[in-house]
């Protein structure tokens, strides 16, 4: 969604009021001291300025990680792609520079589409064998390294095909050489060691069935010369949350009963309009426009059933149209179904 923004023009100060004639031969009107302003009000201070902007919330995104925690990942990746670049160096022969950008967050199904970047993929698991992650591998990079260990001289247009046996091998080695360097990376800043699993995943993908998982993803440039080409890093949350926030390894998940007493208080907090609709009618705009007074409009409900109120256009109840204190009122009929959002200890309950 492309974000919009909203301003909200400043008040321009009333014009100044013009000085009561002086009758003839009166003394002139001493120059009163300037007024002071008045102290702004809250909601004075609280009016949009021309730098605010509105933006419509991105839910494809996951949000899990706040600014102080993206930074620490950001220099995770930093630091990783520092040390990819000198075991890969050292392991190919080859001079090699690596950089990192910047670390995003995804959901598993947008993390990494082989359509919009065809790869090699090589799924990634943590100690206890259970899938945290992922590494794509471009054709050229792929088959490039793989043909400088063979000593011949890298393809000029690579595209993603079914590599050989020898090949396959030679490309697990590759990946457990920056699969090694990424968990020692993540090891020295308090995560956990990662490691590959020994087959190049075309299909299925290592995301599949990891579509709803928060990830976090960037891209290694690998520079060799003239040649630029990145290599897609996915991580799983879960698995970057310690480098994200060391402090997350011995903090104690949140009770759920505490969490649902928050959210529980936070909804207790918001308004809602509520309608209360008598009935409906189907008319033709003819008779609609020659309504006289009156005219009576046959509604679709009989007398004594019950009629509805709304919520945001849902239906919340059902109920009856009833006097009170001289004003139309609704009287519930449908039991409660949902916890009562009180402050008093034990009325929150169903």
């Amino acid at each position: 969604m492309s974000p919009t923004t909203a301003t909200l023009d400043e008040p321009k100060p009333p014009p100044a009021a013009a000085s009561p004639p002086q009758a003839k031969g009166a003394e002139p009107a001493s120059p009163q001291a300037p007024q002071a302003a008045p102290a702004a009000t809250p909601t004075d201070a609280a009016l949009p300025t021309d730098q605010d902007t509105v933006v419509d919330y991105d839910w494809s995104v996951p949000r899990r990680f706040i600014p102080a925690e993206r930074q620490r990942l950001q220099a995770f990746a930093a630091a990783a792609a520092k040390r990819v670049a000198a075991d890969l160096a050292a392991f190919l022969r080859l001079e090699l520079a690596m950089e990192a950008g910047p670390v995003t967050e995804h959901y598993g199904a947008d993390a990494w589409s082989p359509q919009s970047f065809p790869a090699y993929p090589v799924p990634l698991t943590d100690k206890e064998g259970r899938p945290c992650g992922m590494l794509a591998i471009p054709p050229a990079v792929a088959t490039g390294w793989v043909e400088h260990l063979l000593g011949g001289k890298a393809p000029a247009n690579a595209a993603l095909r079914t590599l050989t046996a020898l090949e396959s091998a030679l490309l697990l080695d590759i990946a457990a050489v920056l699969t090694k360097a990424l968990a020692t990376v993540s090891s020295g800043a308090g995560g956990p060691a990662f490691q590959h699993v020994e087959r190049v995943a075309v299909d299925p993908s290592p995301m599949a069935g990891h579509e709803s998982e928060e990830c976090c993803r960037f891209m290694l440039t690998a520079v060799t010369g003239k040649d630029r080409a990145e290599i897609v890093v996915v991580l799983a949350g879960d698995s970057v949350a310690a480098v994200a926030n060391p402090e997350s390894v011995n903090r104690k998940p949140r009770p759920a009963e505490e969490i649902r007493k928050d959210i529980l208080g936070h909804l207790a907090g918001i308004t809602a309009s509520v309608t209360v609709r008598l009935g409906t009618a189907t008319v033709t705009m003819r008779d609609v426009v020659g309504l006289e007074v009156d005219d009576v409009l046959l509604l679709n409900r009989t007398v004594g059933e019950p009629i509805e109120m709304l919520v945001k256009e849902a239906v919340a109840h059902h109920g009856l149209p009833v006097a009170c204190e001289g004003a139309y009122a609704f009287r519930i009929l449908d039991q409660r179904l949902w916890p009562r959002l009180a402050t008093t200890k034990g009325d929150d309950q169903p």
